[in-house]
This record gives C-alpha cells, sequence and structure tokens, in this order.
C-alpha cells in the first residue's frame, strides 16, 4: 500500500545541510526506485541519528497524517507504539519499571541526561554520555556534568575479554541502540495492532552471542 519502511543503519541523519547525506536527501531515489515518481514520500517515524532501526514511510499525505496523529495520541495515553533494543554497560538495579528522561538528550534538574545513564548503566557505545558515571570500590555514582567532558567509554578488563576487543577497538565501539519493533493499528476498527520488525545491525547481534545474550 501507501507505506515503506526501512532499517536505517546508525549515524544516517533523518535532517541536515543541504549537500549532506541524509535519510531526506535520499528519498528522490528512492522513490524513483520503487515507481513512485509521482508520489513523493515522507517520513513518518524514524529514530534519531544516533540510532539504527526502523525508519516508516508513507507516499500518501492522508496515510502520514493519520498515523502520526495514532503515535501522538498513544504517547499521551501512555501506550508505547515502539520498542527499542539495547545493550548496556551493567545492569540496573530493577528489571522494570519508567524513567522519567526520554530516548535522547534531555534536560533533567539543569543537567543534560541520557536516559539509561540515570541508571548508572550506560548504553554500550555510548561516547558522549557514559563518562558522567563513575566507579569506586565497585561501587557506580553520577559525576556531576560540570567536571565531566565526553570520551571514549571505558569498559573493564572483564568485558572486554568476553567482547574480543582492545581498549582500542572498544573506543571505536558503535552505540547498541536499535529501533526494533513499531506498533500500527490496524486497517479495519476490530483487528489488531500491525507489528513491524527491524533486525539488529550484526555488529548488534555479535556482541549478544559473545555476551551469551539472546533477543526476547
Amino acid at each position: 500500500g501507501p507505506l515503506v519502511t526501512l532499517n536505517k543503519p546508525l549515524g544516517l541523519p533523518v535532517t541536515g545541510k543541504p549537500g549532506e547525506l541524509t535519510l531526506l536527501s535520499v528519498l528522490p531515489e528512492l522513490s524513483r526506485a520503487l515507481g513512485l515518481e509521482e508520489k513523493e514520500l515522507q517520513v513518518v517515524r524514524a529514530p534519531e541519528k544516533e540510532a539504527s532501526g526502523l525508519v516508516l514511510l508513507s507516499s500518501c499525505p492522508q496515510t502520514a497524517s493519520r498515523l502520526q496523529k495514532f503515535f501522538i495520541h498513544s504517547r499521551r495515553a501512555q501506550r508505547p507504539t515502539a520498542t527499542y533494543c539495547a545493550v548496556t554497560n551493567g545492569i540496573p538495579d530493577t528489571s522494570e519499571g519508567t524513567i522519567q528522561a526520554a530516548l535522547k538528550v534531555e534536560p533533567v534538574d539543569g543537567v543534560n541526561l541520557v536516559h539509561l545513564v540515570l541508571q548508572l548503566c550506560p548504553v554500550l557505545g555510548d561516547h558522549v554520555h557514559a563518562a558522567r558515571v563513575g566507579t569506586v570500590l565497585g561501587q557506580r555514582f553520577l559525576l556531576p556534568a560540570e567536571t565531566t567532558k565526553p570520551r571514549a567509554q571505558v569498559l573493564d578488563e572483564a568485558l572486554l575479554r568476553r567482547l574480543h576487543l582492545t581498549p582500542s577497538q572498544a573506543s571505536r565501539l558503535p552505540l547498541h541502540l536499535h529501533l526494533h519493533c513499531l506498533l500500527l493499528p490496524g486497517t479495519r476498527p476490530r483487528d489488531g495492532p500491525v507489528e513491524l520488525l527491524a533486525p539488529l545491525p550484526p555488529y548488534f547481534s555479535r556482541t549478544l552471542q559473545c555476551l551469551g545474550l539472546c533477543q526476547q
């Protein structure tokens, strides 16, 4: 129908300056490849530049508007429509719960933070915000923002061994944050939601294998 889905690589922004490679800059070529020259594709949903995963496009303005309203309504009703997969450096104290910070840089008490840093378990490959988490005698704590600068994420020796990485290789590890699943409303009122899935990137799957983890 009027919907197109892509699996976006990490590092590709949705928008940018003229001449830069972005998701929007490749839409005309994608439209031609799909035989949609007369219909302009527009972005309905996409992960941020720093994350990989599912992109939802539409060639029908009415369909795009309906889905965007659905996402806004679901968010206000606190019914999640997106499922992200992440590998963290550390294990949160609680296995379930609600974190009042978005999956993006957000000011919390006057300090810019990202979701899992608040749990002292930064996302693997976060070379910007992981520096906020310090360790003393095996105990983690949040360092003051004014005393920390972004730097390559530091992993302990045990984790490096399990990932088969040197410290130099770990400093170039990609961010392990992936928009894996998106729920859309059914085409008819009685239909259940439609589930769209984007497979994990190869580096993400390799990390899970090295750590003995499996995707639920």
